[in-house]
């Protein structure tokens, strides 16, 4: 922002110099300023002789649009507000303000009727541009704003989330002692079949042997003996 223009302007306050659209001698005569609210304001240095005087009046862009575009000349501008503020610096330097009804406004501090902004009508136009845009973005910046919206929203998820988790911790602790006892179950079971296995197998091999030995002697002592004992 600009250095202080004016400052501790009646029911204004601080402004800061933002645009010269004419000058004098380095002095600026037509020229605008933003507050610290960035609110827009036409001014005119009426006065430059025995001490200063300044017109002051609050513009919106379309009136600033208006002036660059020869829509509306400069002293229409100043009395489209009902009101008016007025500084006044002595020769000494010391500013006093004071506001005004426009209708009483003495119309020798205000240019005459049909005068127009016609120079440098290109740099008025980018300083246009460049109001606008600004006030574009200020208002899209306020359209999507949802910062809170969106903490909100964070907040949401995060305790349903937490929750979940907490959920999940306490299922997999049940699923973790269900499946604990499944496979000691299991593994117990499976132990048991292993060892009637071995047991059936032990008692398998026993009577098969059992069973071998008495064929053995059941054909030790057949009728085949006396046969043999005829051959021989």
């Amino acid at each position: 922002m600009s250095d202080i223009y004016f400052d501790k302007v009646i029911q204004i306050g601080r402004l800061y110099l933002d645009y010269i659209f004419y000058e004098f001698e380095s002095e600026p005569i037509l020229f605008s300023c933003v507050d610290d609210e960035k609110k827009l304001y036409l001014c005119l240095c009426s006065e430059i002789r025995y001490g200063q005087k300044w017109v002051i009046t609050e513009c919106e862009l379309s009136t600033l649009k208006a002036l660059i575009d020869e829509k509306m000349d400069i002293a229409s501008a100043f009395l489209l507000k009902n009101e008016i503020i007025i500084i006044d610096m002595d020769l000494q330097g010391k500013e006093s303000s004071y506001v005004i009804k426009s209708e009483e406004i003495d119309r020798l501090n205000l240019p005459k009727e049909g005068m127009y902004i016609k120079d440098n009508k290109e740099s008025a136009r980018n300083y246009l541009w460049s109001k606008e845009c600004r006030r574009l973005l200020e208002k899209i910046e306020v359209e999507i704003d949802m910062t809170q919206e969106l903490n909100d929203v964070i907040k949401s998820y995060t305790s349903i989330i937490n929750n979940k988790i907490d959920v999940i911790y306490e299922n997999i602790g049940i699923y973790t002692a269900f499946l604990s006892n499944v496979i000691n179950k299991q593994v117990d079971e499976l132990g048991g079949t292993l060892e009637q296995s071995a047991v059936i197998e032990q008692e398998y091999s026993i009577e098969t042997k059992e069973k071998y030995v008495e064929v053995i002697d059941s054909v030790e002592l057949s009728n085949d003996d006396d046969g043999f004992l005829q051959a021989a």
